[in-house]
């Protein structure tokens, strides 16, 4: 999944989801106010989606769009995925980690469910939600975690966030 969309025009479609995302979504809202609720918030972010959705060519893209609609931080999402898999899976190597969520139906498939119920309840999503945005953040890694290799004085393989 996200084959066909190269990192900029990744970039691109998550600083226009930012920028809807402010414009549409929050705007004129105060979270803290109590009449602002996790489901008012998915019903603007529907309704932003539905608006918008017609800018972009592929499934693919719309769907990049709307999930950066749902979780407007991705920093925060990579960084809480990448404990709950040292958590969950006990690995923090991003190749190892990959390579695990392909075959999670096959082999650790309780952990990995732990893993995505346990980021779904951080972020107020649905497990296939939040499963998908996965999917996600590992095909554009390279954009929120670095490896040992960008540091060629580090042998370890260890992530940490740009």
């Amino acid at each position: 999944m996200f084959s066909t969309i190269n990192e900029e025009q990744y970039l691109e479609i998550v600083d226009y989801a930012h920028i809807i995302y402010k414009k549409d979504v929050i705007k004129g809202t105060s979270v803290s106010s109590p009449y602002y609720t996790l489901e008012l918030q998915r019903l603007r972010t529907e309704s932003a989606f539905n608006k918008y959705k017609s800018h972009f060519e592929t499934k693919d893209e719309a769907t990049i769009f709307k999930l950066n609609l749902l979780v407007s931080n991705n920093r925060l999402f990579a960084e809480i995925f990448l404990d709950a898999c040292s958590k969950f899976l006990k690995e923090t190597d991003i190749k190892k980690i990959t390579r695990s969520f392909r075959l999670r139906k096959i082999a650790m498939s309780e952990e990995w469910e732990q893993l995505i119920n346990s980021i779904a309840t951080s972020f107020c999503l649905k497990p296939q939600t939040t499963t998908v945005k996965i999917m996600e953040v590992l095909a554009f890694a390279n954009i929120y975690y670095k490896t040992a290799d960008d540091k060629m004085d580090s042998p370890t393989k260890s992530l940490s966030l740009r």
